[in-house]
């Protein structure tokens, strides 16, 4: 038998594709079982998640000034430097279980109330590059809640 090309005869060639059509079965198949376990989730649901969490992040961190700023004027460094502290530990604890409630896609969690205002409204998916859909990331909204 001739070299083909690549320096490999016809035989070998094939045994080369077969082997490589079992390993990508193998890591189909291997995909799959982890697809099944919960092990592996579309990459969409973590940009999502992810972008959910950064928002959550900036809508708190930005609340800080108008939560404090009325009862610190006149106050001595001392006492404004205390209740800012007291303002950021406060929000980072409310953010501190906000991975908890976006992993899962109902976008709620179990000790939610259903009447309650979610923490933020999940993202939607863009349409196309540079357009999206009113209220998803890509738009600036003054709904906050907090």
């Amino acid at each position: 038998m001739k070299p083909s090309s690549n320096g490999r005869t016809a035989k070998e060639e094939l045994d080369f594709q077969r082997a490589r059509l079992q390993a990508a079965r193998a890591y189909l198949a291997e995909v799959k079982i982890l697809e099944e376990q919960g092990r592996l989730i579309p990459i969409e649901m973590v940009q999502h998640q992810a972008i959910a969490i950064f928002t959550a992040c900036r809508q708190k961190l930005r609340s800080i000034p108008s939560n404090v700023s009325r009862s610190l004027v006149g106050k001595d460094h001392r006492t404004i430097h205390d209740a800012l502290t007291r303002e950021i530990h406060k929000t980072l604890r409310e953010l501190a279980d906000f991975h908890k409630k976006v992993i899962n896609p109902d976008w709620k969690s179990d000790e939610e109330d259903e009447s309650a205002p979610a923490l933020i409204d999940p993202p939607q998916i863009r349409q196309s590059r540079g357009q999206s859909k009113p209220g998803s990331p890509g738009t600036r909204s003054r709904k906050c809640s907090s």
